[in-house]
C-alpha cells in the first residue's frame, strides 16, 4: 500500500493521467481474494481524491466479478483493463466479455497469444481482432490503447505490420 501511494505520487508529479493496476499471478483478483482486495482499493480511493489519476485495473477475473468490484467502488477513477491477448480463450467470447465490461473499460492491451498462451505476432493466433474492434465499436470505446506485442525476428517490420493490422480494424 505504502509503495503504491508512492508511485501514485510520482505519477501525480509527472502529471500521468492514467495507472494501470495490475492484479495478476500472486495478487490475482478472484472471488476468494476479492475480501482482501477491495479495502486496498478503497484506500487508493481515498488517497487519490484530489488526484487527477484514473486507475485501470488489469485483471484476468471473470467479468462479474470485475463489475462486482467496480461497483462496490462506485468511483469514476477506477475502470479496467481489457487485455485481448490476457482474456483469449478457446471460448472465444471476447466480444461479450467488452460488451459485458462497456462502462469500466478505460484501457485496452493490444496482444495475440497461440493457443499454448504464449505471445505471437498481432494476427497470428487465437485473437479475433475483428470481433474485438466490432465489440469496441458497439460500445463506442474511445479510450488508450498499448501494443503489447511479440517483436518478431525484425522489430521494425513486426511494429509496422501490427500498427498496419490495428490502424486497418480502427478504420
Amino acid at each position: 500500500l505504502s509503495y503504491t501511494k508512492e508511485f501514485l505520487d510520482r505519477c501525480k508529479t509527472l502529471a500521468i493521467k492514467l495507472v494501470v493496476l495490475p492484479l495478476l499471478e500472486k495478487s490475482d483478483l478472484n472471488d476468494s481474494s476479492k475480501s482482501q482486495i477491495v479495502p486496498f482499493l478503497k484506500e487508493i480511493k481515498e488517497y487519490i481524491d484530489g488526484y487527477d489519476i484514473v486507475i485501470a485495473i488489469e485483471s484476468i477475473a471473470k467479468p462479474i466479478t470485475l463489475i462486482e468490484v467496480l461497483e462496490e467502488l462506485n468511483n469514476k477513477k477506477f475502470g479496467c483493463v481489457y487485455d485481448t491477448g490476457n482474456r483469449a480463450n478457446k471460448l472465444n467470447i471476447q466480444d461479450q466479455e467488452i460488451i459485458s465490461l462497456a462502462k469500466y473499460i478505460n484501457h485496452i492491451h493490444l496482444k495475440d497469444k497461440d493457443n499454448n498462451k504464449k505471445n505471437v505476432v498481432l494476427g497470428s493466433g487465437i485473437v479475433d481482432f475483428k470481433k474485438i474492434f466490432l465489440a469496441l465499436t458497439k460500445i463506442n470505446y474511445k479510450g488508450y490503447y498499448s501494443l503489447e506485442t511479440n517483436r518478431g525476428d525484425d522489430p521494425i517490420k513486426t511494429g509496422k505490420k501490427n500498427l498496419n493490422l490495428i490502424e486497418f480494424f480502427i478504420n
